[in-house]
């Protein structure tokens, strides 16, 4: 959940930080500069991939952590 959670995050704070809010930046989204909708659409790609990146190591750190159990257990 929290890295499907991840991109909404990351994308309301940059337009929180950096465009000044939500209200205040509505009319203003037609006048953003390339960097600036580069930014709005890379910031949330790159945070489900970093969530992804975090779940997938935490998931083989898991997997070890039972083969080790697991091994010592046979060997007792």
């Amino acid at each position: 959940m929290l890295v499907l959670a991840a991109p909404v995050a990351a994308v309301a704070a940059v337009v929180g930080w950096t465009f000044g809010g939500f209200l205040t930046s509505g009319p203003q989204f037609a006048l953003l500069s390339a960097p600036e909708w580069a930014a709005l659409v890379l910031v949330p790609v790159l945070a489900l991939a970093a969530g992804l990146a975090l779940v997938g190591r935490y998931e083989r750190m898991l997997r070890r952590v039972w083969q080790d159990g697991a091994a010592s257990s046979a060997d007792s």
